[in-house]
């Protein structure tokens, strides 16, 4: 049986972002990030596992959450096991103390792997969801190809993507779905991003629906 594996759960702000702001000790001074996520003394003397800053970027990283601010983005990236994150809440909170931020986007992904215990079911896989693999196999003539789909649709306010590429030899699919919305507003950015568990779990069912053989 196909295994469905959670990789990741990440929130993008597209907009005009200010990398001189992110370092642990504003973080923690607004009471952004929990200390939950620190990295434990008995494994560092620091806090967090990496910290690097240059004028067009910042990156924090401690054990499961990453944050990555550029010029016109913010990236807030969760490895955990479940796409219960707190990337929503502390997301939230960041936004909540920059409301004079300019605005573009907003997305959410869901990212995870599908193991194919066998071909046969590999090629069930590939029946159901991506049908022309063969063909393509045979007309581009290498056995490496990667194959996959994309699927994009509108849903209320929110556009959803669902990207799929196959690892053939590897016997893996990698499944990312995403969700983005417009925001001019701060107020409808934080509305928003206090929703991200809800999109999160119907992106997550959509992944693992595909999963399913």
């Amino acid at each position: 049986m196909a295994e469905y594996t959670h990789n990741s759960v990440s929130v993008v702000v597209l907009g005009h972002m200010n990398p001189a702001i992110l370092n642990h000790d504003w973080l923690v001074q607004q009471r952004i990030i929990p200390k939950k996520f620190f990295v434990q003394s008995a494994q560092s003397d620091s806090p967090f596992i990496q910290f690097l800053s240059t004028p067009p970027m910042a990156q924090l990283v401690y054990g499961e959450i990453v944050f990555t601010v550029e010029m016109g983005k913010f990236i807030l990236k969760a490895k955990q096991p479940t796409v219960k994150a707190d990337a929503f809440n502390v997301a939230k909170r960041y936004f909540e103390k920059l409301p004079h931020t300019p605005l573009v986007k907003v997305g959410f992904n869901v990212s995870g792997i599908v193991k194919f215990d066998s071909k046969q079911e590999e090629k069930s896989f590939d029946k159901k969801c991506v049908s022309c693999g063969d063909s393509l196999l045979t007309l581009i003539n290498k056995p490496d190809i990667e194959i996959g789909f994309t699927v994009q649709y509108q849903e209320g306010e929110g556009c959803y993507r669902l990207d799929c590429t196959k690892e053939r030899k590897a016997r893996k699919a990698y499944l990312n779905c995403n969700c983005e919305f417009d925001v001019t507003t701060s107020t409808r950015l934080i509305e928003i991003l206090a929703e991200g568990n809800k999109y999160a779990r119907k992106m997550d069912k959509l992944n693992r629906s595909i999963a399913k053989i």
